[in-house]
């Protein structure tokens, strides 16, 4: 049955969610890509990847450190401090604005020119949420959008659109090639 779904949301890259039963993203795109039947569907993926200087074993190195027994030596975390291997999103839930502007410069300078930045609606009400449990913690949460929104608005001259408007963005941009070869 035809949904007449336009745009996909779904995939975060850099993350695999088989522990929990959901699905593996590790190794989803970066940046949008056009999925469903014809590619009529524009899939805008979470901002989110494993940075770092092991980049090229990034996926199967966490993987190994995130599984079984290995958790609990706390390997991923240690990986992060080496600045070997870090997982980052780019959502305030978990991660701080120093780790959005990494995250982001490691994507632009991989070509990426899409960002959504994402969170659960819950995590706005303390004690909804493990992220946000009073007010000094929402503060320090919306504080994080603030100091994002500043650097990546001001320093990085970032703009703002709907879904249904980059998808229409990117349809006119394709059309123009197109006219042009």
């Amino acid at each position: 049955m035809e949904q007449n779904y336009e745009v996909d949301c779904s995939t975060t890259p850099g993350f695999d969610y088989r522990g929990d039963g959901g699905p593996n993203f590790a190794d989803a795109s970066l940046d949008c890509f056009w999925c469903g039947p014809d590619e009529k569907i524009l899939g805008i993926p979470t901002t989110g990847a494993l940075v770092g200087f092991w980049q090229a074993y990034a996926n199967a190195v966490y993987r190994f450190c995130s599984t079984g027994w290995r958790p609990r030596l706390r390997l991923p975390a240690i990986l992060s401090r080496l600045n070997a291997i870090d997982r980052l999103r780019l959502s305030p839930e978990g991660f701080g604005w120093q780790e959005h502007r990494k995250l982001t410069h490691f994507l632009l300078d991989r070509g990426v020119k899409t960002f959504t930045f994402s969170f659960h609606s819950p995590s706005l009400v303390p004690g909804h949420t493990a992220y946000v449990r009073n007010e000094n913690d929402r503060a320090r949460f919306l504080d994080s959008f603030r100091r994002y929104f500043d650097y990546f608005f001001g320093q990085l001259n970032g703009r703002t659109m709907t879904a249904l408007e980059l998808k229409a963005t990117l349809l006119s941009h394709s059309r123009k090639k197109k006219d042009h070869q």
